[in-house]
């Protein structure tokens, strides 16, 4: 699985998943990038979703696991970019009651600015 990590300058973690997800192993790297950042202080994360175009369970799985590690210290994480297609699967599956979806990096800073005040 190929994804790319940015710290912003208001330690905004943002994720940006490179590919469809079809199989998570549970020793994957995502983890454990995840789990550096959350040991450095970062709370905060935005999932980019743009590039993965298909929405499965691995992919689900995937962004409950970040949520759950994120809010577990006091953090958050949205989604941005979702396609269409992947918007339906967040309605059916109900995350997007769950998540924050965002559709700009701009979008997303102003979602935690409004937050951390």
């Amino acid at each position: 699985m190929n994804f790319k990590t940015h710290l912003s300058t208001e330690k905004i973690l943002f994720l940006t998943l490179e590919e469809n997800i079809y199989a998570l192993p549970k020793q994957s790297p995502i983890f454990t990038t995840i789990d550096e950042f959350i040991e450095k202080g970062i709370r905060n994360c935005v999932i980019d979703i743009g590039k993965a175009h298909f929405m499965g369970s691995a992919a689900i799985g995937l962004m409950v696991i970040v949520l759950t590690k994120f809010r577990n210290k006091g953090g958050e994480v949205i989604l941005m970019n979702p396609s269409e297609q992947t918007q339906k699967v967040l309605l059916i599956t109900k995350l997007n009651a769950i998540f924050t979806i965002v559709y700009s990096k701009e979008e997303a800073l102003q979602f935690f600015a409004v937050q951390n005040q």
